[in-house]
């Protein structure tokens, strides 16, 4: 797994790109795991193999399930906290059913209520 850190071997100067062979590169990138391209002083750029690349995607995609999954999970605790005496009552058979006629009936209920 690639750090964020680098070693001097892991960079190379942008200018040395033009004189650089594309095999030379490759062996470079698959020897090192990535590389960091200096432009104008700054470390710039990242280079990794299309594999760490995929690599890294997967990772990516698979931490994105697992934290919808823990966030549709935490949903459903706090519902569950929420609506906990609520759904005792029910299976214990407390529960009130009414019945309404009209909407005004429930607006009614409502008021005496607050």
């Amino acid at each position: 797994m690639p750090t964020k850190t680098l070693t001097k071997e892991e960079t190379l100067p942008a200018s040395a790109l033009r004189s650089l062979s594309q095999k030379s590169l490759l062996e470079m990138v698959n020897a090192f795991d990535k590389l960091g391209v200096i432009v104008n002083n700054n470390l710039s750029i990242a280079m990794l193999s299309w594999e760490k690349y995929e690599q890294l995607v997967d990772n990516i995609q698979e931490l994105q399930s697992k934290i919808d999954e823990l966030e549709s999970l935490y949903e459903d605790i706090q519902l569950a906290k929420e609506y906990k005496e609520d759904v005792e009552r029910v299976e214990k058979g407390q529960s009130e059913s009414r019945t309404f006629k009209s909407i005004d009936e429930i607006f009614d209920l409502l008021e005496k209520n607050e």
